[in-house]
């Protein structure tokens, strides 16, 4: 009877191997055709001056001759679209029924943290899987690429259970795809908290730091960001192609219902509890911050084993036990954290660079604020 248990389990797991095997050889030989592929993509020379309606219809349409050259420049409109908070966006049409695209222009000085090639691969890449638009073309300070129609997401859509688990399920789908060679196989967050504190002024750090301490005693953020990547360094997450700022308003809900991820400019690979931390803290908002809203346990073990069933299943390997799940929810809640230092640290950054209207510093207080109320108790798990 021994003999007879060992053997079958022993057959098991070779069938487990041999299945992570070739779904390992499959993402390699997809990685490296798609890094080919995107090389194809026109980078032009032009710039898109958006000092005034003019030269930003002038110039876009320069753009779009080049994009689109069967299609009659003249018949070209184009909106500003708001909502994001590091670049402008401009929705572009050929009417009455001509191609829709968009032309995404970089906030000032954001290739000091946002690597641009990088993003162009990582929206190749996610076109090439069904999950991104078709990139068109870059520019020296922006890029082309289609417009997805839908309707964008907001806390209530995001937590209905109507919702909520497609979310999850598309997160999963995500996660699974193959990294391409130039993302690793190292998480990056570690390094985007070294890289961006780099980038904040001393005297901004300090005034931060102050600010801070009217509700907390003690803030070091310098401190703060190295006791986090001890704990990064425990962590047991797989690194995965994360989104690295999917909120709620970077979701769009299409036709029949269907998910899509937008705006993948952060994207690398990751900590998949990373990914799924950041989402739970973006339900707080962006304009104001509402610590409150951060989604309580029992609604996070129902996401996550949403998420973790399907992830399995792409896998080709069994439903996760609820000590996966349990376990899960602890890396998700430690790794939120490194969420909250990363974000509070970025628009420290912006204070100092944007030209975009918006309080960057009220923005780094808010975030800043809920790591140092959640810190103790999520490290306590």
């Amino acid at each position: 009877m021994t003999v007879a248990c060992n053997k079958t389990d022993a057959q098991g797991s070779g069938d487990s191997s041999s299945n992570r095997m070739r779904w390992q050889q499959n993402r390699t030989a997809m990685a490296e055709r798609q890094s080919q592929e995107c090389a194809r993509i026109q980078r032009l020379n032009n710039v898109v001056d958006i000092s005034s309606e003019e030269t930003i219809r002038k110039n876009v349409a320069e753009i779009a001759r080049i994009a689109f050259p069967s299609c009659d420049t003249s018949k070209l409109s184009y909106k500003v679209l708001t909502g994001g908070l590091t670049n402008k966006l401009f929705l572009c049409e050929y009417s009455p029924s001509g191609p829709k695209f968009l032309c995404r222009i970089y906030g000032e000085k954001t290739e000091q943290f946002i690597d641009r090639e990088a993003e162009i691969q990582n929206m190749h890449f996610l076109y090439s899987h069904g999950m991104g638009p078709r990139v068109h073309c870059t520019f020296r300070n922006g890029v082309c690429y289609d417009f997805f129609p839908g309707q964008t997401f907001d806390l209530e859509m995001a937590t209905n259970p109507k919702y909520s688990f497609k979310i999850a399920e598309h997160m999963a789908r995500m996660h699974t795809i193959p990294l391409l060679p130039s993302h690793g196989e190292k998480a990056r967050i570690e390094s985007m908290l070294d890289h961006y504190l780099s980038l904040v002024p001393l005297e901004t750090i300090q005034s931060a730091e102050k600010r801070l301490e009217v509700e907390f005693k003690c803030v070091d953020l310098r401190h703060e960001v190295s006791s986090n990547k001890k704990v990064l360094r425990t962590m047991e997450s797989a690194v995965v192609f994360c989104h690295n700022d999917l909120l709620p308003k970077n979701i769009l809900l299409g036709n029949n219902d269907e998910i899509y991820f937008i705006d993948y400019e952060y994207a690398s690979s990751n900590y998949q509890a990373f990914d799924i931390g950041n989402y739970f803290t973006e339900f707080g908002g962006q304009e104001s911050y509402d610590r409150s809203l951060y989604p309580g346990k029992d609604w996070q073990l129902r996401w996550i084993r949403s998420y973790l069933t399907e992830y399995h299943r792409l896998r080709g390997t069994g439903p996760p036990s609820d000590t996966e799940i349990e376990t899960m929810y602890i890396e998700v809640n430690k790794l939120a954290l490194s969420s909250m230092l990363l974000w509070g640290i970025w628009a420290l950054i912006q204070a100092a660079n944007s030209t975009i209207d918006v309080d960057f510093v009220g923005f780094a207080i808010l975030r800043l604020g809920m790591y140092f109320y959640k810190r103790d108790e999520f490290l306590a798990l």
